[in-house]
C-alpha cells in the first residue's frame, strides 16, 4: 500500500470510522477492498461473495500466541472475537535480513507457529497433527 507515512495513517483513519469492528491502524488492502465494495454495492455486490465466518485478516504479533486458546475455544459458525483469521499478516518481519520491525528469530518461529497451526487444520481429517504429536 506504498511507504509508510501519513497519507496510510488517514486513510486507516477513515477505514475504520466505516468498517465495523475493524481496529485502529493503518490502511491494509483486504480493508480497503472491503470498503469499496461497501462503498460501490450496485456496481459489485452482486458478483462478490464475503466470507464472514473468519476474520478476513489477523496481524501475526498479535494471533500466533493465541492458536492453542483459540483452538480450544472455536466453534464452527459462532461470530464472536475468537474467529479464526483468513490470512495471517506478517507485516514488520524481514526474515531475508533487510531491515525490520521485529526481530528475525521472533519472526521466524511466529511463521512456523501459523504453518503448523494452518497444516494441523488440514491434518486432523486424518488423525494426524503437525510437530510431532503437538501444535507446535
Amino acid at each position: 500500500m506504498g511507504p509508510k507515512g501519513p497519507i496510510r495513517e488517514e486513510a486507516g483513519k477513515v477505514l475504520t470510522v466505516n468498517l465495523k469492528g475493524r481496529p485502529a491502524f493503518e490502511v491494509d488492502d483486504q480493508s480497503t477492498l472491503i470498503y469499496l465494495l461497501l462503498l460501490q454495492k450496485d456496481l459489485w455486490m452482486e458478483k462478490v461473495f464475503v466470507e464472514n465466518l473468519y476474520y478476513l485478516h489477523g496481524y501475526w504479533a498479535g494471533l500466533v500466541d493465541r492458536y492453542e486458546e483459540m483452538i480450544e475455544k472455536y466453534h464452527p459458525g459462532y461470530l464472536g472475537d475468537e474467529r479464526r483469521s483468513f490470512v495471517t499478516h506478517f507485516v514488520g518481519c524481514k526474515p531475508c535480513g533487510s531491515y525490520g520491525d521485529y526481530p528475525v528469530e521472533r519472526c521466524l518461529s511466529s511463521i512456523e507457529m501459523d504453518f503448523n497451526f494452518v497444516d494441523n487444520q488440514v491434518l486432523k481429517l486424518y488423525r494426524l497433527v503437525a510437530g510431532g504429536g503437538g501444535l507446535w
